[in-house]
């Protein structure tokens, strides 16, 4: 009777606690509790660009937050269309295949009542779904394309957030293989969080910045540019050792109406060039070896 007790007590514990990971996982990423995942996608974002914030006390956690749920908002809104019933099947498709796990010990002892196919498929099934979500986190490390990194990380966390909370027993009271495909799981599901952000601030996520015509008290507003709307937040961007220095500050200001894409602006930018002094200094030493062969007198 005890070690009954004891042994609900440790499922209760380990589903609660993967539970809480998992969820707690998802939400950030959504921009729901956290910034973590905003500060990770504007990060990659900035060592791709060689950009340097200077003072990130002005980038809140609500502006994180913002860049958190965009991902998935502007993704969705400006490419889906009929792919969305596509990308819906798959979906349901790797819901259907973590759910079927439940059935695998029965198809087991009973294989002579099941297809071929279907044999195969219960023999290897703990070994087929760590190959396939394993091919799917491959995926989202190579993916350049910012509708693909969302789709393909959506049709791994879904299934994954699903296996490992369903299956969370499998930890301390399954078999060999059922661990190993658990803690397979709970390691794409973590590297899954990783890597969209990293991705997507790497090769899709940009900055739309309006520029500065006017700033208060000050003459200077080259590559100046609007940086946080809402709280009135401003950058100054600087070339320095062969980096972006992204100065932030807040001052009154007018702005155009025109967005700039910073991505396509640092790409683009080519510094002022030097004026041309070679015809001066041959003008003054050709002036000074005249007056120093005449001895000074005109």
């Amino acid at each position: 009777m005890a070690d009954g007790l004891w042994n609900r007590v440790i499922d209760a514990v380990v589903k609660g606690v993967v539970t809480a990971v998992t969820g707690g996982g998802i939400a950030q990423v959504f921009g729901v509790f956290g910034v973590w995942f905003g500060r990770l996608l504007i990060s990659a974002y900035a060592q791709t660009l060689s950009l340097v914030f200077v003072d990130d006390r002005f980038i809140t956690r609500d502006l994180y937050a913002e860049w958190s749920r965009n991902v998935f908002v502007s993704s969705f809104a400006e490419n889906l269309g009929i792919r969305a019933g596509i990308l819906l099947l798959v979906l349901l498709g790797a819901v259907f295949h973590v759910l079927y796990k439940r059935k695998v010990a029965a198809a087991t002892s009973a294989p002579s009542s099941n297809r071929l196919l279907v044999r195969y498929y219960v023999r290897f099934y703990f070994a087929i779904t760590v190959a396939l979500f394993l091919a799917g986190v491959v995926a989202l490390n190579v993916i350049h394309s910012s509708l693909l990194l969302v789709a393909v990380f959506i049709l791994l966390v879904i299934p994954q957030g699903t296996y490992v909370i369903l299956y969370s027993r499998d930890l301390v009271r399954g078999t060999l293989k059922e661990q190993f495909c658990f803690v397979s799981m709970l390691l794409f599901f973590a590297l899954s969080l990783l890597l969209l952000p990293h991705g997507y601030g790497k090769w899709a996520f940009d900055l739309a910045l309006r520029p500065v015509t006017a700033i208060a008290g000050e003459s200077e507003i080259g590559n100046v540019f609007v940086f946080d709307e809402k709280d009135s937040v401003l950058c100054r961007v600087t070339p320095a050792d062969q980096k972006f220095s992204l100065l932030l500050f807040k001052k009154p200001f007018s702005a155009a109406e025109r967005q700039v894409p910073l991505r396509l602006w640092v790409a683009n930018y080519s510094a002022p060039s030097r004026a041309d002094t070679s015809g001066v200094l041959k003008d003054f030493r050709t002036n000074l070896t005249d007056l120093v062969h005449s001895g000074g007198h005109q």
